[in-house]
């Protein structure tokens, strides 16, 4: 079956966690068995370039600049002329993974479930591209792996600053202070290099992300073009938002499940930034006009509400998925939902 279900947290590549774990292996012989702190200090930090290569393999996936050389393999990821000439092989997303394309919220094929009771009328937009839902996976995964390697990174500086450490306090004293010397040049080398790849992996991170974002914020363009801040939109019945909400609450239903809490978390803030973006900007142009008056804040503070309350829905099931979890805290999404509030009373000053 498509979807979620049957799929267990987190979602991660095997491959590059392969790769990885084979640098660190060899990190460990390193450190356990070279007594020369010089030659110790110059083969981490051939290492560290292997940490940066891994990031920046990752880097050339999310830009699809290179895929073949991501985590997916070759046989995952194919050409879209391959696939146009009828190459073989599963249908599926093609080579360049931030293809921007018409997703759908029920990507996963599974029911779609309205927002909250009340608003059983109001489901989320279904376009006609399921199989993006490959590509949404692909994100999930490059944000996962880059965390799970960022912290990976972070703890390798740790061990090599505690090596160092347990040379300079060596009571047999069988170590130069040249020696140690450069050694030292050397662990602070290799802190440089894996810094590096801890940003490349962090950058990557909230890449995917952004991508993952964007893909949903591409379903709600045609609901959010054809009625905000339209005519009908100031209508006690207008269902603008809350069809946006119903988009955001399906989609998260299934990422809930596919990313780590953190990761979650930070995707849940980049997806309501990219919407309050996009909201205060029309509003802005409509201020411009000089359309926007005191009757504007009625509808701006129930479109408000409607995303305060799917904010909560949302936040509520990745702690459901990792087994009862408490929600995380939603102050910064409500902080950046509340600028809206605060944007449209300056207007009507």
């Amino acid at each position: 079956e498509g979807g979620a279900k049957g799929t267990q947290r987190p979602l991660l590549s095997t491959a590059p966690i392969d790769v990885f774990s084979a640098i660190q292996s060899e990190m460990h012989t390193i450190l356990e068995d070279v007594a020369d702190p010089t030659l110790a200090g110059w083969s981490a930090c051939a290492m560290a370039e292997g940490f940066i290569e891994h990031a920046e393999g990752y880097e050339r996936l999310v830009e699809g600049l290179d895929p073949s050389l991501g985590p997916f393999g070759q046989a995952d990821l194919r050409t879209s002329r391959e696939q146009q000439e009828g190459g073989g092989g599963a249908k599926g997303p093609g080579t360049t993974p931030l293809r921007r394309m018409r997703s759908s919220p029920a990507a996963f094929e599974k029911a779609i479930q309205a927002i909250h009771r009340r608003a059983a009328s109001i489901t989320s937009i279904h376009s006609d591209v399921p199989e993006s839902s490959g590509l949404l996976e692909k994100y999930c995964v490059v944000a996962n792996s880059c965390t799970v390697y960022q912290k990976e990174s972070q703890h390798w500086i740790r061990l090599v600053e505690a090596k160092l450490g347990s040379w300079q306090r060596s009571k047999r004293k069988q170590f130069t202070s040249n020696c140690l010397n450069e050694a030292r040049k050397s662990v602070k080398r290799f802190k440089g290099l894996v810094g590096s790849a801890i940003g490349r992996f962090q950058g990557t991170c909230g890449m995917a992300l952004r991508c993952l974002a964007n893909l949903i914020i591409e379903d709600t363009e045609e609901v959010l073009s054809t009625h905000l801040f339209k005519e009908a939109w100031f209508l006690a019945g207008c269902e603008c938002i809350a069809t946006v909400c119903a988009t955001f609450t399906d989609y998260c239903s299934d990422l809930s499940l596919y990313l780590e809490r953190n990761v979650y978390e930070e995707f849940l803030l980049t997806l309501f930034d990219s919407l309050v973006e996009i909201y205060t900007t029309e509003l802005t142009a409509w201020h411009l006009r000089g359309c926007v008056t005191a009757s504007w804040q009625t509808p701006v503070r129930r479109d408000v509400e409607l995303l305060f309350e799917c904010v909560s829905t949302v936040a509520g099931l990745n702690g459901a998925a990792a087994g009862g979890s408490a929600p995380f805290p939603t102050k910064p999404i409500q902080s950046s939902l509340a600028s809206i509030l605060e944007e449209v009373a300056r207007m009507v000053i």
